[in-house]
């Protein structure tokens, strides 16, 4: 097996590296303090890179999760990680999410800005008796009729409320 970067790939992962490596170790700095990456996102996307797995049809550049993970390689080399977890988020699970569950509306709707930086995602993975222990979230949904209503079943075997999910 060949594990050795197609030129696409080592261009892509230069290119990464050479965005993260202009920003000075102060910007670092800030990030690590303040939780935000909003200048360094701003220049991946005004270079197409938030939209590297999202089909071109929705203004993405249609790449697989190779070229992501090379991107995000390349970020780390140039000493961006700590934007590593924010981007994958977007451009890799939620991308991903939208493009295997989301209605067609939701795609034309959400992946164009998604790639151009113009929306920002994130999910919770937490509940009170849950902590960060995905294996135990008890939250679900259950499609009543054409909707669907959230279900919260407390670990403590209370009855489930249900709430719509807006």
């Amino acid at each position: 097996m060949e594990f050795n970067r197609t030129s696409e790939q080592e261009l892509i992962y230069e290119t990464a590296r050479d965005i993260a490596s202009s920003y000075p170790e102060e910007y670092w700095q800030k990030v690590r303090e303040e939780y935000t990456i909003d200048e360094f996102r701003n220049d991946l996307a005004d270079g197409g890179w938030l939209g590297i797995t999202i089909p071109e049809e929705y203004g993405g550049e249609g790449m697989g999760m190779l070229e992501l993970v090379t991107l995000i390689e390349g970020m780390s080399k140039g000493g961006g990680w700590e934007a590593v977890g924010p981007l994958v988020i977007d451009i890799g699970i939620i991308t991903n999410l939208l493009k295997k569950f989301g209605s067609e509306a939701q795609k034309e709707s959400h992946l164009p800005k998604i790639a151009n930086g113009e929306e920002q995602w994130s999910f919770g993975v937490t509940e009170p008796d849950a902590g960060l222990n995905t294996a135990n979230i008890a939250t679900s949904a259950e499609r009543v009729g054409d909707e669907f209503m959230y279900v919260f079943t407390p670990r403590s075997r209370q009855p489930a409320q249900r709430e719509p999910v807006t």
